[in-house]
């Protein structure tokens, strides 16, 4: 007697990536400019670990204006390992009494390359991008608007009275 039998073989199906959080973490910080505050941290991860995200932040209880915030992107699949990172710092100073106002603004981009030779050592090389700004938002008649500055130099500092602007290098 000759049946039809079905094969039980599943040749299964094509994989998607799933991330799956690695840690979830939350502390309080001490930061030495924007005091104490909150820090919150994640990491995922792809279940064969060749891509990874790992994101940071840092809320300061005294003003919710000033934040720190990081990510970071790893292919970490073949020999070369590859990471992409962004970085973006916010320092807003307040004095109410003096009536003083800085907002301070830090962004830096950072791309990673790395070659490991052996299990404790690597050939790293990490070129990155950061700019810097400063905004006085005093209460004067005289307000500086921005100063910007890219790598390194002055690319502007400007002064303006509300009936002219003008620039000075």
């Amino acid at each position: 007697i000759e049946r039809n039998k079905k094969s039980d073989i599943n040749i299964g199906s094509k994989y998607r990536y799933s991330f799956v959080k690695n840690n979830f973490n939350s502390f309080l910080h001490i930061d030495p400019l924007e005091g104490l505050g909150s820090m919150i941290e994640t990491d995922f991860i792809e279940l064969f670990e060749n891509h990874k995200i790992y994101a940071r932040s840092f809320l300061p209880l005294s003003s919710l204006k000033s934040t720190d915030i990081f990510t970071e992107y790893s292919y970490l699949k073949h020999r070369f390992d590859f990471r992409v990172s962004v970085d973006r710092k916010v320092l807003y100073a307040e004095d109410s009494e003096k009536f003083i106002y800085h907002k301070y603004l830090f962004n830096r981009l950072n791309l990673n390359i790395s070659y490991p030779i052996s299990k404790f050592s690597r050939v790293e090389i990490s070129p990155f991008f950061a700019t810097y700004k400063f905004n006085d938002s005093d209460n004067s008649a005289y307000k500086t608007l921005a100063y910007d500055s890219k790598i390194q130099g002055w690319t502007g500092f400007f002064k303006y009275k509300p009936d002219q602007i003008f620039s000075l290098q």
